[in-house]
């Protein structure tokens, strides 16, 4: 048909068809809180980037739109990122964020912290690759305080930094860290380097599994405060957290290595957590802990199963490397099989056969001493063949 009217009419539809269609989107676009949930949606890195200028997470770039009347208050995941932005398997020049070699910049600073929360929503960081050999407070996030970081999963990292070095976050003041996943490596050039913060202050990290290595090069300081989990604790709390792979200080004259946590600063308490692999530094040299230095610290229901070794030997032990304060350690434990170590500054030594018989706590079939008072809630004993893990 070849009617002017009808032509002039279909256009006409159309283009308003169009401009809707378009407006519509527009307006998605610039809804940063699409679910309406206070939380700024990030499903790319330039946007995961922008959290830099806005660290108490009320808008991204400056724009709040769709934020609810209270404003928004964080972020969140909404799919995988992958810092290896070529494709190619490697950190390189062709990736997005090389910044020159350096990598990412980690978000809040010591000066600036981020105040705000992250949600991960069991969704992939991958290959993460930070190499700042001479800046302290490295990680995902640099320093952050009153802030909530949770359920991040950092596939396949590549980490370096000076001091106050992780994976997660370099410095953690008064924050929450929960239900974490961890893989790679970690290495400071000096001290207070952990697999998920460097250091914990009045802060509580729970849920969180690390497989990889943790190193100190120590090269300016024999203070290497190196854990798989965290490197220092002050006034916090680690739960239901597990590391597996090496945590080592390389350093000649380096000290306080521990399989969980390097220094036990003053007030940190350790629960249902444990530790394979391999610790090794000068002296204090533990399987979960370095060096408890003061008092007020604690442990219980912790384990560890790795490989320790110490220059040191007096200052070395299966379970803690060395207490100035002997910390209250109630039902812990070292594998003597695996560890090589007959002693520790507190726990209790057992066989590889003693911990793997229990299938229940107080399993009368075996010590019924052994694991009498853990919780079969929180942990999986398996066959009498099996170590216990975390559900």
């Amino acid at each position: 048909m070849n009617n002017p009217r009808y032509s002039r009419l279909t256009k006409a539809i159309l283009a308003t068809t169009v401009a809707v269609t378009l407006g519509q989107v527009a307006n998605a676009a610039a809804d940063v809180d699409i679910d309406d949930d206070g939380l700024i949606e990030i499903s790319t890195l330039q946007q995961l980037d922008l959290m830099r200028y806005d660290l108490a997470g009320t808008s991204l770039n400056g724009d709040s739109t769709g934020c609810p009347a209270t404003g928004c208050n964080g972020y969140e995941l909404v799919n995988d990122l992958d810092f290896d932005t070529n494709g190619n398997g490697v950190a390189d020049a062709g990736d997005e964020f090389w910044n020159n070699g350096l990598g990412w910049e980690p978000v809040g600073s010591s000066a600036n912290n981020f105040e705000s929360k992250l949600y991960g929503n069991g969704y992939k960081i991958l290959n993460l690759y930070i190499n700042k050999l001479y800046s302290d407070n490295i990680g995902l996030f640099g320093v952050v305080k009153n802030s909530t970081l949770d359920s991040i999963i950092l596939e396949n990292i590549s980490v370096l930094g000076d001091e106050y070095v992780a994976a997660v976050v370099g410095i953690a003041n008064s924050s929450d860290i929960t239900s974490c996943e961890v893989s790679g490596s970690i290495t400071s050039r000096n001290s207070v380097v952990g697999g998920v913060a460097g250091w914990l202050l009045n802060s509580s990290l729970d849920g969180c599994a690390v497989n990889g290595s943790v190193q100190s090069l120590g090269e300016n300081s024999y203070w290497a405060l190196a854990g798989g989990i965290a490197g220092d604790g002050f006034n916090s709390t680690i739960d239901t957290s597990e590391f597996h792979g090496d945590v080592s200080a390389t350093n000649g004259s380096s000290r306080y290595v521990g399989g969980l946590i390097g220094l036990m600063t003053q007030n940190v308490t350790l629960t249902n957590s444990y530790a394979s692999g391999t610790v090794s530094g000068y002296l204090g040299i533990g399987g979960a802990v370095g060096y408890v230095m003061s008092t007020g610290s604690s442990m219980a229901h912790v384990y560890s199963l790795a490989s320790v070794s110490g220059i040191n030997q007096s200052l070395t032990g299966g379970l803690v490397g060395y207490a100035n304060n002997t910390p209250a350690i109630t039902t812990s434990y070292w594998d003597t099989d695996i560890s090589g170590q007959n002693s520790s500054d507190g726990g209790t030594a057992k066989t590889t056969a003693e911990l793997q018989c229990p299938t229940a706590p107080g399993d009368v079939s075996c010590d019924p001493t052994i694991f009498a008072d853990w919780d079969a809630t929180v942990w999986d004993f398996g066959t009498s063949t099996d170590y216990p893990v975390l559900r």
